[in-house]
């Protein structure tokens, strides 16, 4: 009997308190939940939460590791005649903290036990020890951690705007109930904004693809200076609404709002919210665009089930992650390296909380992914156990927590998160699994050239990439009138050819001269990552391309043409010196460039606008290019006009960064520089050190880009076939709906090889839409 435990009175038990997370509906180390048979074990010490399967017992593991006796079972069983009334993706448009609880409570009666893990007992024993007895309860009441991530990527932050703090508004405009039901410009009643400055309505913006109002209420603004409007139909009696400050260009908190409004004679108290906020907005237009799920024949798709064959649920606007991760679990390399034992890890693992690190949550999602417990064909599960999919909280928590994008549960760009996620899982690994590099699969060297028109004179320069970005040819007059899509190869093409630039400094010549730029491949990847450039800028505004991209052979993409093959028999290398060196082109992190490329901005002013505002954030780099907008349709002015910043003072950065970064195998000249382009951060400073390989701090010594040194040129040939690729539909770039489709050799389904992975739905697809993706995958042969 528990009665006669010793640990019931000797063990460390911790009553959580606000900000504990506590792990009592999900597994931290695999996907099982509290409805899955046996429940989950909730350790009363630090709140892990653990199945208790026979083949698994991730909770035995935990005491094991942490020598933590005690823990709360809580086990969700099924009512007789229960049903489930309401999908989770129409609760997220509500936004109800209790709503799947209440569902819960509804269907499933919830069982709790105390348990010894020692003693290997279970008890129901009365009274227990007050500390025992108060940290159950605490546990019980309490949110989970998943519930508490949702709700907190949910509310948006929101910050108090400081130009609403001395707002000047006209004192003698008072409106009536009429004044506020139409725009004062047109005959648009909903979507109305307020000027809270003189009272005038105007309309919203005129959305991406078409809807939306006139842009009366920022006409309005650009005429008058007014900097800021509210959003009628979201004004609550709490005194809460959508508040717009156009010098922030953010939705903005007027703390004074009450009393803004109450000078234009609107009462806060007496306000009913008849509209959705613009977050709400946002996710009901995703979960509008979905992709379809029959044939072309009007059959429906063949729902699939099983290993390999698990989709991931939608946690709310996060289709980009799902499609992203799916994508690089399909490539063999990478879930090999995951598919071995994940315990050896489990138990070594230094983090806080297994949920907390990436490499843990890695193997947790290729268990989930491949085991097939978790995409049960409905009539061979069982009612305790059934389900469709699995939700990657505990990965998208680990992985994105502190950044400022990817932590939220705003649509996010595919691609952009694809390159975040190999840049994280590489820094995971550089700490947690010596000696593996699964992202090396993507590196490769692009070689760009230089030659001069007058003296034929030729200059290399090698830059490392894990992805490459195409253009999309419009209005190609190889193309017939007919035909509206171009080749895939004219895309390679054109970004291969010749870029005429004026004003280089010839070394040869000494003097500028006009020069011919292109790049090449210097060594081909095993995956090779295609991003199509689908967004362009037309009048400021990022607008999709939907011409349609052919691929002849998807079984065979030679590439060989595109390989550099040093210089031509007429081109004479040139000598770098001094001049030459001082004048190079600054080296401009890949990643950024590509995440403005792909908003629409002309690539030559988003490498200006990088290197001027510091060359390290995106968010910097954007925010120039928009204080900038009106010198975006001039030609971008030569990098080398902006001065270098490059400091080398050891004594500018914490010593231990700089030995932590020495110890990884990076000597202190390129750990210092390093640091100092990333703000001193030292996981930035490792992923800064694999993207910039020539950038070796004033020392000759190169930079291990992979575990067993730099890249070798290779001369094997250049064969690819598509392994899958990432689509959106959707006409912003700032919403919309990612699937990915994945080539599955081994597929049941006569006549078929592509499967379609729409968040948890997964269907086989006989036709899949190739000539309309967004992102390419490629394997080499």
């Amino acid at each position: 009997m528990l009665a006669n435990c010793s640990h019931i009175l000797n063990a460390h038990v911790s009553i959580p308190n606000s900000n504990s997370l506590i792990f009592k509906d999900e597994c931290t180390c695999c996907f099982d939940t509290d409805k899955f048979p046996g429940g989950i074990d909730v350790c009363l010490t630090c709140y892990n939460g653990g199945c208790v399967s026979d083949e698994r017992n991730h909770s035995m593991l935990h005491n094991v590791k942490s020598g933590h006796p005690l823990c709360l079972n809580i086990q969700k069983i099924r009512k007789e005649n229960s049903y489930e009334e309401r999908s989770s993706k129409a609760l997220k448009l509500e936004i109800i903290e209790t709503s799947k609880e209440q569902v819960d409570q509804e269907n499933y009666e919830t069982i709790f036990k105390l348990k010894c893990l020692e003693c290997k007992d279970f008890s129901e024993i009365s009274p227990l020890p007050d500390n025992v007895d108060k940290a159950i309860n605490a546990i019980k009441s309490a949110l989970s951690a998943s519930k508490k991530s949702e709700v907190h990527s949910w509310t948006k932050e929101v910050i108090e705007c400081q130009h609403l703090l001395s707002l000047h508004q006209d004192p003698s405009k008072f409106l009536t109930d009429n004044d506020r039901n139409v725009c004062s410009q047109c005959d648009k009643t909903e979507n109305l904004w307020l000027c809270l400055e003189c009272g005038s309505v105007g309309c919203g913006r005129r959305q991406y693809d078409g809807s939306g109002g006139n842009n009366h209420a920022i006409d309005h603004f650009n005429t008058t200076g007014h900097i800021a409007s509210v959003k009628l139909g979201t004004i609550e009696p709490n005194g809460t609404a959508d508040v717009y400050c156009y010098l922030c260009d953010e939705n903005r908190l007027d703390s004074n709002l009450h009393l803004h409004l109450k000078m234009l004679g609107i009462d806060v108290e007496s306000q009913i919210k008849t509209e959705k906020g613009l977050s709400e907005l946002e996710l009901e237009q995703n979960l509008k665009l979905d992709f379809s799920m029959v044939s072309d024949d009007g059959k429906n798709l063949i729902p699939l089930y099983g290993s390999g064959l698990t989709g991931l649920i939608n946690l709310g606007n996060s289709c980009y992650l799902s499609s992203a991760v799916i994508s690089l679990f399909n490539l063999k390399d990478f879930h090999d390296d995951y598919s071995v034992d994940a315990n050896d890890h489990f138990l070594q693992c230094q983090k806080p909380s297994r949920a907390s690190c990436l490499t843990c949550q890695l193997f947790k999602l290729y268990d989930g992914l491949f085991s097939g417990r978790y995409s049960l064909e409905p009539s061979k599960s069982s009612s305790e156990n059934h389900t469709i999919g699995v939700a990657p909280r505990m990965f998208k928590d680990a992985i994105s927590t502190g950044d400022p994008e990817f932590s939220t549960m705003r649509q996010q760009d595919s691609f952009e998160f694809f390159q975040f996620m190999s840049k994280n899982i590489r820094v995971s690994e550089k700490s947690n699994l010596p000696g593996q590099d699964s992202m090396k699969m993507f590196d490769f060297y692009l070689m760009e050239k230089l030659k001069c028109t007058i003296c034929n004179g030729v200059k290399y320069k090698k830059q490392i990439s894990n992805s490459i970005t195409l253009p999309i040819l419009e209005n190609n007059p190889e193309n017939s009138a007919n035909d509206l899509s171009f080749n895939l190869y004219q895309s390679f093409n054109e970004f291969c050819k010749d870029e005429l630039i004026d004003g280089y400094s010839c070394p040869k010549c000494k003097k500028p001269t006009p020069a011919l730029k292109s790049f090449k491949f210097n060594t081909f990847p095993d995956v090779l990552v295609i991003q199509m450039r689908r967004f362009k800028l037309v009048n400021w505004v990022p607008t999709k391309i939907d011409t349609p991209v052919s691929i002849d052979n998807t079984k065979e993409i030679v590439l060989d043409h595109f390989r550099d093959m040093g210089p031509l028999p007429d081109e004479e290398v040139l000598p770098e010196d001094e001049a030459s060196n001082n004048n190079q082109e600054q080296i401009i992190d890949s990643e950024i460039l590509s995440s403005l490329v792909s908003a629409g901005f002309p690539e030559d002013w988003c490498k200006y606008a990088i290197l001027s505002s510091g060359g390290n954030s995106a968010d910097n780099a954007m925010n120039w290019l928009l204080e900038n907008i009106d010198r975006l349709s001039e030609p971008a002015p030569p990098l080398s006009s902006i001065p270098k910043t490059n400091s080398l003072e050891i004594n500018s950065f914490d010593p231990s960064s700089v030995e932590m970064l020495v110890g990884m195998g990076f000597n202190q000249n390129q750990s210092i520089h390093a640091l100092s382009q990333t703000d001193g951060d030292v996981e930035r400073a490792v992923d800064y050190l694999f993207s910039h390989p020539e950038e070796s701090g004033n020392s000759n010594q190169n930079i291990p880009l992979v575990s067993g040194g730099i890249l070798e040129i290779d001369s094997k040939p250049a064969v690819y076939e598509l392994s899958s690729f990432i689509s959106h539909k959707g006409k912003s770039v700032h919403s919309g709906h990612y699937v990915a489709h994945l080539y599955k050799d081994d597929l049941s389904v006569p006549d078929t090889k592509w499967v379609l992975f729409n968040d948890d739905r997964v269907v086989a697809q006989p036709n899949p839409p190739i000539e309309t993706a967004y992102v390419y995958l490629l394997s080499r042969k």
